[in-house]
């Protein structure tokens, strides 16, 4: 396994919780339109990726902040 199929892995199995959606679903990517969204994270920055096309949010952080920025972006036509 790569060290690239083990990131991939490592992003599709931290899933935003309901206490940081405040209870809400997740907001789809605003380019392929797919709901697979994870959190990543890079020594104390944090940010929302999509596993489909590979956009990523705003990096933040903390995980609740990050979350909330994906959540309040701009939703594209």
């Amino acid at each position: 396994m790569s060290i690239l199929s083990i990131e991939l892995a490592a992003r599709r199995n931290n899933k935003p919780t309901f206490w940081e959606l405040k209870g809400a679903e997740i907001k789809p990517c605003p380019f392929c339109g797919e709901s697979d969204i994870h959190l990543v994270k890079d020594n104390e920055i944090h940010w929302c990726c999509c596993t489909t096309c590979g956009v990523e949010g705003p990096a933040r952080s903390s995980r609740a902040t990050a979350v909330q920025c994906w959540q309040k972006r701009k939703q594209e036509p």
